[in-house]
């Protein structure tokens, strides 16, 4: 898949093999990736334009609020485009790609993740956030 830029700043990120948890808050993007074991949460707020959003391998499928949609199981995947939109991605095996503009916030115990082609960094033990864009 070819990540569609956003008009604008924003950021390329990369997650590998993370182990916890990675939330991207997007004012307008793309990103797609897979978990192998846990959930992914897509939130798409009503305002902007409106969010391409598909989920597969979902084993089971939940719907806990209006615009928001939980897919658990295994080899699961992803992919958002357009808009304005949330994705966590809970579990392991934690492997994806964005290019937004908003914010990033990682918290794990395994895993490497880099921002714009910097550095390969482990995936914090603590909950921090990056600007995006």
């Amino acid at each position: 898949m070819v990540l569609r830029a956003p008009a604008g700043t924003s950021s390329r990120v990369q997650l590998t093999n993370g182990k916890g948890i990675a939330i991207v808050k997007s004012n307008d993007g793309t990103a797609y990736g897979r978990v192998a074991h846990g959930r992914i949460t897509v939130v798409d707020p009503v305002r902007g334009k409106a969010t391409a959003v598909s989920l597969s391998n979902c084993a089971e499928r939940r719907h806990p609020a209006p615009r928001t949609t939980v897919c658990i199981g295994d080899n699961i995947g992803f992919s958002v485009q357009y808009g304005v939109w949330t994705v966590t991605l809970r579990g392991r095996g934690i492997n994806a790609s964005a290019v937004a503009r908003g914010v990033l916030r990682l918290r794990g115990v395994r895993g490497r993740f880099s921002i714009d082609g910097g550095p390969s960094r482990r995936w914090p033990r603590v909950m921090r956030s990056y600007a995006l864009g």
